[in-house]
């Protein structure tokens, strides 16, 4: 019995040291006080259509409605949401995502896919400006909402997303969250805003 328990706890200790062996680190972003980003819209999807045949079928469905100018003056616009929630989150370390070029880390924002509630994927890549090599690569997965207009639900989505990003960032760079970032993480697991 002893040997079998001895057995177990050494399998368990050999994945559990195998999975820390894959920890992301960001101990390159301790004193930098702020990261370039660009926003890659190339491969999203809306609902899992490319922007022309979503564009075609909105205008189908919605016929009153301009889909070109919904996207473009609606839905990508919205990455400031995202961009204002990860900068609130990021002050608890003192840093924070600026749209001017020429910091030594650049973020890419790489949006994969949107649903019209605001559901949505964002794969994210921090590199090193003047090299472009990549120091770290993650997703942030955010929620949309449930009333209001379809822009608005995005925008609910990109709060999400960026509210993620700026948490991971900033648990990774090894920040104590309070009691209340605690509570939020609670709620997000369980699906409330």
């Amino acid at each position: 019995m002893k040997r079998t328990i001895s057995l177990v706890i050494c399998i368990l200790l050999s994945v559990v040291s195998s999975y820390a062996g894959d920890k992301v680190s960001f101990s390159f972003l301790r004193g930098e006080t702020s990261l370039s980003y660009v926003v890659d819209w190339s491969n999203m999807t809306i609902n899992g259509l490319g922007k022309s045949d979503w564009i075609e079928r909105r205008n189908a469905e919605q016929p009153d409605y301009d889909a070109e100018k919904e996207y473009e003056s609606e839905l990508l616009p919205r990455i400031n949401d995202f961009v204002a929630k990860a900068n609130a989150e990021m002050e608890n370390v003192n840093l924070f995502l600026s749209a001017k070029a020429g910091h030594k880390y650049t973020v890419y924002l790489y949006p994969q896919n949107i649903k019209s509630n605001g559901d949505n994927t964002i794969e994210c890549a921090i590199k090193e400006t003047a090299t472009g090599k990549t120091m770290v690569e993650f997703v942030v997965n955010g929620r949309g909402g449930t009333f209001g207009s379809m822009s608005n639900l995005w925008g609910d989505g990109m709060r999400s997303s960026g509210k993620k990003f700026g948490k991971f960032i900033c648990k990774h760079l090894g920040y104590d969250p309070s009691i209340k970032d605690k509570i939020d993480d609670v709620f997000s697991r369980v699906g409330i805003k």
